[in-house]
C-alpha cells in the first residue's frame, strides 16, 4: 500500500510524485527504510535527486513539467505500507 500526506498532495504534481515512485521501485540496490529527495528548479525544469544512506545510492534526473517545485520529500518504506511525506512533516 501506498500512502501520500495530504500536505505533499497539495503541493508538490502528481507527476513529480509518480516520478519518485517510479525513482524507489526502479532501484537494483537493497532499498534503506528512508529514501530522500531534493527537488531543485534550475532554468524553468525539475530537477530530482534522489538518495539514500545504507547501502549508499544516488541518483539524479530531469523532469518536465509545467509546475516544478522546490522541496524535500521522504518516502518511508515499512512492510506492507510506503509513505511519501514534505520533509518538514517528518
Amino acid at each position: 500500500m501506498r500512502c501520500v500526506s495530504s500536505n505533499l498532495s497539495n503541493r508538490i504534481p502528481e507527476e513529480i510524485q509518480l516520478m519518485m515512485w517510479y525513482m524507489v521501485d526502479m532501484m537494483d540496490e537493497d532499498k534503506d527504510w528512508l529514501q530522500t529527495f531534493n527537488l531543485t528548479v534550475k532554468n524553468g525544469v525539475q530537477h530530482i535527486k534522489h538518495h539514500q544512506e545504507e547501502p549508499e545510492f544516488r541518483e539524479e534526473c530531469v523532469l518536465l513539467t509545467n509546475n516544478p517545485v522546490e522541496e524535500k520529500v521522504y518516502i518511508i518504506l515499512e512492510p506492507g505500507l510506503s509513505t511519501m511525506i514534505l520533509a518538514e512533516d517528518y
